[in-house]
C-alpha cells in the first residue's frame, strides 16, 4: 500500500517550486508473522502500533520494532467471502478511538452481500476482540452474478458521521437508483453503545424526503474504491473505471 500525500494546497497550474519534489521517502517494512494479502491498515493514535486487515478477514495487531512490523495478536472474522473483488477490504478507527476503542471493518459475506462491522480494541486480549463484533450495516443485491464492486473505504467527517463507499455490485442501474445504497457514498451515525448495533440517519443528509434512501450522500458511482481527505478539507474519491478511464471525484453532498 502506498499513500500519496499532497504537500500543499495548490490551485491552478503548478510552477517550478511546487513540483520540486515531494518531501517524503518510502521504506519497505516487512511483516513478521502469519499475515498475507493485507488490504488496509491504520496506525493507532500517537503510536508505533497499527491494526491491519487481510483479504480473508484476518485482523492483525502489529507493533513496529526496528525495521519490521511484528504481529502481536490476531483474530479472523467468520464467513468472509473471498472471490473476485470480494473479501475483507477496509478498516477504519472511530474518530473517538482514544475514548471508546472502536474500529470498523468492511467485507463481503457472499457474492450479493456486503457488511460493515464494529469491534472494540483490547491490547491485552486482542484474540478475544472478535467477541465484541456488532453489525453496523449490511447491503444486499440479489441480482449480482459476479463478486465485484463491493465495499470500499470507510471514513469519518468532522461531525463524526461515517462515510461508506459502496459499489453497484455490477448492476449499473443501482448507481442512479436513489432507493438503493449501492453505487453510492452513504453517510450514517454508527451506534457507539458497547452493547448496541446498527446506526442512525444524520439529520442533515441531503435526501431525507420522498422515496430516496436517506443514507445516500452522493451517487452515480461504479466502484468508488478509496477515499481520503486532503489538507484543504476536500474529500477525494478514487473510482475504478472499466475499459476506458478511471476517475477522481471530489465529494459534494447530494451530487451525482
Amino acid at each position: 500500500h502506498v499513500v500519496l500525500l499532497f504537500s500543499s494546497c495548490i490551485i491552478g497550474p503548478p510552477n517550478d517550486q511546487s513540483v520540486s519534489g515531494l518531501p517524503y521517502s518510502f521504506e519497505k517494512v516487512p511483516l513478521e508473522g502469519d499475515f498475507a494479502t493485507l488490504t488496509d491498515f491504520k496506525f493507532l493514535p500517537n503510536s508505533a502500533e497499527f491494526l491491519a486487515v487481510s483479504r480473508i478477514g484476518k485482523v492483525g495487531y502489529f507493533r513496529l520494532s526496528k525495521s519490521k512490523a511484528v504481529l502481536v495478536a490476531s483474530f479472523t472474522i467468520p464467513d468472509v467471502k473471498v472471490e473476485g473483488d470480494c473479501g475483507a477490504s477496509s478498516l477504519q478507527l472511530d474518530p473517538y478511538f482514544k475514548d471508546n476503542g472502536l474500529f470498523y471493518v468492511g467485507y463481503c459475506t457472499s457474492m450479493q452481500d456486503n457488511t460493515v462491522s464494529r469491534f472494540t480494541f483490547d491490547n491485552q486480549y486482542f484474540n478475544a476482540v472478535l467477541l465484541s463484533q456488532r453489525e453496523v450495516i449490511s447491503t444486499q443485491e440479489s441480482r449480482a452474478v459476479r463478486p465485484v464492486h463491493g465495499v470500499g473505504s470507510i471514513n469519518f467527517d468532522n461531525e463524526g458521521a461515517m462515510l461508506i463507499h459502496f459499489g453497484e455490485k455490477g448492476i449499473t442501474t443501482n448507481a442512479q437508483d436513489m432507493r438503493s445504497p449501492l453505487g453510492k457514498i452513504i453517510r450514517l451515525l454508527p451506534n457507539r453503545d458497547p452493547e448496541g448495533s446498527g446506526y442512525d440517519v444524520p439529520g442533515d443528509n441531503p435526501f431525507l424526503e420522498g422515496e430516496s434512501n436517506p443514507l445516500v450522500y452522493a451517487y452515480g458511482f461504479r466502484n468508488p474504491w478509496r477515499g481520503v481527505y486532503g489538507p484543504c478539507g476536500a474529500y477525494w474519491i478514487a473510482e475504478v473505471g472499466s475499459s476506458r478511464f478511471e476517475e477522481i471525484n471530489m465529494l459534494k453532498p447530494g451530487a451525482n
